[in-house]
């Protein structure tokens, strides 16, 4: 497990995190800008978390980023596979921002300046994951001066374990959003967030939550285009072709015993055949005789 706080930079570049199953208050990878004066750049990249479970802990995932000042994060051409995570809110990846929600509130009374995070999530792989709210990422803000990119990531096989049936690759909540956050705008900015990606879920597999002045304002879900696995990356269509290859091998060896079989039938019909001629040939000469 890897545990990182109060860093202004942190790169973690073609790794792998794999078969890990934790009691403990991180997943594989929990970074926090906690104690960083002014702001924080991270980049997770080209790394994979496979078979990691959390267990008894539901704010904790695989990979865990918290943003309190100013983060700017690249989580981008990850893998995450098989994460089961029965008691993490999240099945692979989740963003924490601002958690100290009377902190915000109060520099937004005072006109202090607030500054946002940028989180650039791209291009990564979401295979068989599972969460108690997503299975894929889950996002929980606190500010409205934050920037989103969760472009051209493939969702397969994502899974939720609470009743609601929307969300299962992303959950993503904004507790105080802008006041411009209407319906129809959300949905627009949801859409161009989530751009590229696709996914096989049957539901509208992301989900969001839309909060204004502390208070649920309204809801919505986003269907991602269609994911098509290709043959070798279904397990049950290699576990098809295998039998069939085992099936086609033992008729090919049933085939030649049976060739065998019947070529030997035929040279012992024409030994007896060859034995019964001569016989015959040799009394002929004998009674001419």
């Amino acid at each position: 497990m890897l545990f990182i706080q109060g860093t202004d930079e942190v790169l973690i570049d073609n790794c792998s995190f794999a078969n890990i199953s934790t009691l403990a208050d991180s997943g594989a990878v929990y970074i926090t800008d906690f104690d960083v004066i002014n702001k924080s750049v991270v980049t997770v990249q080209n790394t994979s978390f496979i078979d990691i479970t959390v267990n008894n802990n539901d704010n904790i995932s695989p990979l865990h980023i918290i943003a309190l000042i100013q983060t700017t994060a690249y989580v981008i051409g990850n893998t995450f596979m098989n994460c089961q995570n029965k008691d993490a809110n999240s099945g692979a990846l989740y963003i924490l921002e601002n958690p100290y929600e009377d902190n915000y509130t109060s520099k937004l009374l005072n006109n202090d300046e607030v500054k946002g995070n940028l989180f650039i999530v791209n291009n990564n792989s979401f295979m068989n994951t599972t969460g108690i709210i997503s299975g894929g990422i889950f996002l929980l803000s606190n500010t409205q001066f934050s920037s989103y990119s969760f472009k051209y990531n493939n969702f397969s096989s994502c899974n939720k374990l609470n009743k609601y049936k929307y969300g299962q690759d992303c959950e993503l909540y904004f507790f105080n959003a802008s006041e411009d956050w209407t319906v129809n705008y959300t949905m627009k900015i949801i859409a161009d967030m989530f751009d590229g990606c696709r996914s096989n879920a049957k539901q509208n597999s992301v989900d969001f939550q839309i909060y204004h002045n502390g208070s649920f304002d309204f809801g919505g879900q986003l269907q991602l285009p269609r994911l098509y696995i290709e043959w070798w990356q279904n397990k049950y269509a290699i576990i098809g072709i295998a039998f069939g290859a085992v099936a086609v091998v033992a008729l090919i060896i049933i085939a030649i015993i049976l060739v065998v079989i019947w070529i030997r039938k035929k040279r012992k019909a024409y030994i007896r055949m060859g034995r019964r001629n001569s016989f015959n040939d040799g009394l002929g000469q004998y009674l001419s005789t």
